[in-house]
């Protein structure tokens, strides 16, 4: 089960991530094991797919996460892959208009290789990924 709090999560996660990351005008999303830390974003059924599934990955050992997903880029990769694949598939349960899912690849896909998350890999790869 999630939880989800309107706080600013623990540890400093939301300022290590903005010294890391460009976040410059973004509404951004924290897991912290079992807690989503939501200060200004509506969570839709995809969003909470993505980030329960960063609660998975946590599992007991959010600080531990927390440290290899600023500091090791494939790690990082390889965790919103397996996120944005998860939002994308909820997504996909919910409508079947190939060009609203289209759409919906294409900006995922742009948020995962962009900025965000440290120029992880091109538009392209993270399509690929996300469909995979």
């Amino acid at each position: 089960m999630i939880n989800i709090s309107p706080e600013n999560p623990p540890h400093n996660i939301r300022e290590l991530c903005e010294a890391t990351f460009d976040l410059e005008g973004k509404d951004v999303v924290f897991t912290f094991g079992d807690t989503v830390y939501n200060v200004h974003t509506d969570l839709d059924y995809g969003l909470i797919a993505h980030e329960a599934t960063h609660t998975r990955q946590q599992g007991d050992a959010p600080v531990e996460w927390w440290d290899n997903y600023l500091h090791d880029k494939e790690f990082r990769y390889s965790q919103e892959a397996e996120a944005y694949r998860a939002q994308y598939y909820e997504y996909m349960k919910q409508t079947k208009d190939r060009e609203k899912l289209f759409q919906v690849l294409h900006k995922l896909a742009n948020d995962l290789s962009g900025p965000m998350y440290g120029w992880v890999c091109t538009l392209q790869e993270a399509m690929k990924i996300i469909k995979k």
